[in-house]
């Protein structure tokens, strides 16, 4: 695979897990809150936290892609795609959970260290993720 054909796959997974996560954002929160589930989904289980409770949800994806790739389940691209897609954004969740604990307000970065190390990189511009959805 070419530099620029896996750079097109990445922009395009990119692109589409913000569409995903705009589709599912009246679905999968409550009253206005992106993170409202994983807080409720917290609270029925003494001493989980949104974090832990998200963790637990991206673990049944992360069976399902062991499965796919162990080849225990037959081929189904549209299954393992959605599987993929939904892994990623749960991750996303993840980083907006930790921002959120740690204080983070909206107009400030998140990145940090390790991104901060990274230097320079191209970004998929806002405005293209916002006409995408």
């Amino acid at each position: 695979m070419t530099p620029k054909e896996f750079e097109d796959i990445a922009a395009e997974v990119f692109i589409t897990c913000n569409r995903i996560l705009n589709k599912r954002k009246l679905v999968y929160s409550s009253g206005g809150d992106r993170l409202g589930n994983f807080k409720r989904a917290a609270q029925m289980t003494k001493g989980e936290t949104p974090a832990k409770a998200l963790v637990g949800m991206l673990k049944k994806q992360f069976v399902s892609i062991l499965d796919y790739v162990d080849g225990n389940i037959p081929v189904d691209m549209g299954d393992i795609e959605e599987k993929i897609y939904d892994s990623i954004n749960y991750l996303v969740l993840l980083m907006a959970i930790i921002l959120e604990e740690r204080g983070w307000t909206s107009g400030t970065s998140i990145t940090g260290g390790y991104v901060s190390e990274l230097g320079q990189t191209q970004d998929v511009s806002q405005d293209k993720l916002e006409q995408s959805s």
